[in-house]
């Protein structure tokens, strides 16, 4: 959704980097001007440098909260960092427990600032607005609806095969 939402405020190359293809798969197949890098297979910073002419981006959203440690490639806040340009931003979403490590002399060397989110500060009228003129399409990211009594089930989906489930709707509509 972050992907969709960044949509709506640039028509510019959106990266999005993952280690599941499928994931990147769905994101280039449901969004235009979309480069998906797969940090198994290229380091993401220098894809982004590549693509960039060594500038970087002007924001970099880390999004998953737990690291999965890729040969050769930096933890994903730092990688962020790595990818913004010069007073870029980098936005971290994602939810640990785990430290991550950074280095203040590539942010302060780039005059970078760090941001954080966790829920909304008043943006749901705009999503709500985004979603009636068409602009989001959560639907691209459901990958299986299950009914209430089944929600144990969708948790153990979600986290046991992430290759095939992106997100389950739990339908509260069934009598439980």
């Amino acid at each position: 959704m972050i992907l969709q939402a960044a949509r709506t405020k640039t028509k510019e190359k959106i990266f999005i980097v993952d280690i599941i293809q499928s994931r990147l798969d769905i994101a280039v197949k449901s969004n235009s001007n979309i480069i998906a890098i797969n940090a198994l297979l290229e380091n993401p910073v220098e894809a982004i440098k590549r693509y960039t002419e060594g500038k970087g981006v002007t924001i970099a959203f880390e999004a998953v909260g737990h690291a999965h440690p890729v040969e050769g490639v930096v933890h994903p806040i730092r990688g962020c960092i790595q990818s913004i340009k010069g007073g870029g931003t980098v936005c971290t979403l994602g939810l640990s427990d785990e430290a991550a490590p950074i280095v203040f002399k590539e942010l302060i060397w780039k005059e970078g600032k760090i941001v954080t989110s966790r829920v909304s500060h008043g943006e749901f009228a705009e999503a709500i607005d985004q979603l009636a003129k068409g602009n989001l399409n959560p639907d691209a990211l459901i990958s299986e609806i299950m009914p209430v009594e089944e929600i144990q089930k969708a948790f153990e989906l979600l986290e046991s095969n992430p290759e095939k489930y992106l997100k389950i709707l739990i339908d509260f509509t069934t009598n439980v």
